[in-house]
């Protein structure tokens, strides 16, 4: 038995929004009433919106109430459950129990946070609510403490605050802004009772107070830090990747995590969380180490598109769902072997005051926790709001009037206003590796030829990279080779370019293996900027494969993969390349979990 632990680890058109917020007129209480226990219960109320952030910054009240919550948030006392601090620590460390909920039977106090196992877009709903139940609390306090018309417009906009996400998957409303500006300007200017002042911008970092244990912060120091890579390349592929996700995956194991023992028969990469890892590790600094990365303010914003991604796919498929499943690693509600379904507990989330927890069941519907994303609340087809959002071309939410070159979306495109489906090919790089093999997160970078090997660092901007994918791991190597994942690598858009510039005679298969057989290279660096011997990395297979996507044809369609064919010509003989053999997936002796 495998006995790993795993760790945890712009707006939309504004025709795709309602045009009337929902009103909410009271308070919600800080506190259950009565019994012993967090009634975790997102909002208290009406229902309310969760918008992408630049829709959310666009009413400046709404805003305004946002920044002081946050602020106020950070400054709660660690002593209180609700309070940042132990809120971020319920994701790793520094290991201890929130809510009186201790380590189960054979297990140690190691983060509830599941990670490998197809518990991790559920787990992280409640968790979401939580902290959105919290950071309302601390915008009514903030609004109440102003004064007449003041207090009036900011305890309504209090009333219908949701935590707002980042849509990663968008083009950039500034083309040289690929990690927004208000994720990185050191003070902003907000209204408070007294008039305005400036503030250290809230969405910037965590800092830790004296009496808050912050040892385990890797790198020192009482702030949280970052070490963002986002670019025009990397962007255009969370864009193709999302996309790919949303609509190549009809079985919910295998969309909701990146574990091999999801897959079937090593076919389709794309889940939701590697798509997540990605961003964890562009961001870098604690967003790219598991235990540590809920204290980053950006985490949260993050994961609400992560969950937004989730609600969309759950729209696109209303009859799939939570599949029992013996999880791989372990946290400290469960241990490796352990049979989780749809309803298993999502430690430590409580369903009521006197006890009880909730469940993937109880979670399947946002409305538990009293929100919806705004693009589903139009009233719109999930199919539509998918293809707007992560395939035309003609609606980029940018100032851009097209996609940045060499997206896919450049060549996908080309069967929107189809009368009926068209087909095209899709090629991906399939990573497969034990994630949890290396000391701390690391990518793994694909090239179409030479590059300049002496800068690392750069490679991330390298002209010839055409694919990358991060994998957000644990600070100390854990792995064997057998707690395998795999991540799917989109390279469509880059060979679509090569065919554009005449590099690439078409998008057969028989030019497509012979162009990448005898271009493609690919190299593994570590979080601190440290190249990887391909050695080092246990269990590492990547094989390039094929599918054939039907696109759309009408509005109201979403588009259909076929199976995926792996091209073993482009890799064989090549270390570490798949040779038409698939390494096996779960087997022998596991490993043991060290921090």
């Amino acid at each position: 038995m495998l006995t790993i632990n795993v760790l945890c680890a712009f707006a939309a058109a504004a025709s795709a929004f309602p045009t009337t917020l929902p009103t909410q007129h009271t308070s919600p209480a800080k506190r259950q009433d009565g019994g012993s226990f967090i009634h975790v219960t997102g909002v208290e109320g009406a229902v309310g919106w969760r918008q992408e952030i630049f829709t959310l910054k666009s009413d400046a009240d709404a805003w305004n109430i946002y920044m002081l919550a946050l602020e106020r948030f950070k400054d709660m006392p660690a002593s209180d459950p609700l309070s940042w601090y132990q809120i971020a620590g319920i994701h790793g460390q520094p290991y201890v129990a929130w809510d009186s909920v201790g380590p189960c039977d054979n297990c140690t106090l190691q983060g509830y946070c599941t990670h490998q196992s197809t518990l991790f877009p559920t787990w992280h709903r409640p968790y979401l609510a939580l902290f959105e139940q919290s950071l309302v609390n601390n915008a009514y306090e903030v609004a109440n403490e102003f004064e007449g018309e003041q207090k009036d417009r900011y305890l309504n906009r209090a009333s219908v605050l949701r935590m707002p996400f980042w849509d990663w998957a968008q083009y950039p409303a500034d083309a040289n802004d690929y990690f927004p500006s208000l994720f990185r300007d050191e003070f902003i200017t907000v209204m408070k009772p007294q008039g305005e002042v400036q503030i250290e911008n809230p969405l910037l970092r965590y800092r830790f107070k004296d009496d808050q244990d912050h040892s385990f912060i890797q790198g020192g120091g009482d702030v949280t830090w970052r070490n963002p890579t986002f670019n025009a390349a990397n962007r255009a592929q969370l864009r193709s990747d999302t996309w790919a996700v949303l609509t190549s995956q009809v079985q919910y194991n295998a969309f909701s995590t990146q574990s091999l023992l999801a897959a079937y028969d090593n076919q389709n990469p794309y889940s939701i969380e590697a798509l997540h890892d990605q961003v964890h590790i562009n961001t870098g600094g604690q967003m790219g180490i598991v235990p540590q990365a809920a204290f980053d303010p950006f985490f949260w914003i993050h994961h609400a598109q992560v969950d937004h991604v989730f609600a969309l796919w759950q729209a696109a498929h209303p009859d799939v769902w939570v599949q029992p499943w013996s999880e791989v690693g372990s946290t400290t509600s469960y241990a490796s072997g352990a049979i989780e379904s749809a309803s298993s507990d999502l430690t430590p989330f409580h369903s009521s005051a006197s006890g009880g927890f909730y469940s993937s069941d109880a979670v399947r519907n946002t409305e538990t926790f009293t929100y919806l994303y705004a693009d589903l609340a139009s009233g719109d087809s999930a199919a539509n709001i998918i293809n707007r959002l992560y395939r035309d071309s003609q609606t980029p939410l940018s100032k851009r009037s097209s996609p940045p070159a060499g997206n896919m979306g450049d060549y996908i495109n080309r069967g929107i206003g189809a009368t009926s489906r068209k087909e095209v090919p899709e090629y991906i790089a399939n990573v497969e590796v034990d994630s949890q093999s290396m000391e701390g997160s690391f990518t793994i970078f694909l090239f179409d030829g030479t590059f300049d090997e002496s800068k690392p660092e750069k490679w991330h901007d390298e002209p010839n990279l055409i694919g990358a994918h991060g994998f957000f791991s644990s600070p100390k190597a854990m792995g064997d080779g057998t707690a395998r994942v795999n991540a799917g690598v989109s390279l469509t858009g880059s060979l679509a370019s090569k065919l554009k510039s005449g590099s690439l005679k078409d998008l057969s298969t028989d030019s497509v293996t012979g162009y990448l057989k005898e271009h493609i290279e690919w190299k593994i660096v570590k979080a601190d900027g440290s190249v990887v011997d391909k050695d080092d990395v246990p269990g590492l297979q990547i094989a390039i494969m094929t599918s054939v996507v039907q696109l759309p044809g009408a509005k109201g369609q979403i588009a259909r993969w076929g199976g995926f064919e792996a091209l073993p010509e482009v890799t064989k003989g090549r270390k570490f390349g798949f040779d038409g053999e698939w390494k096996g997936h779960f087997h022998g002796h596991g490993h043991g979990r060290g921090h």
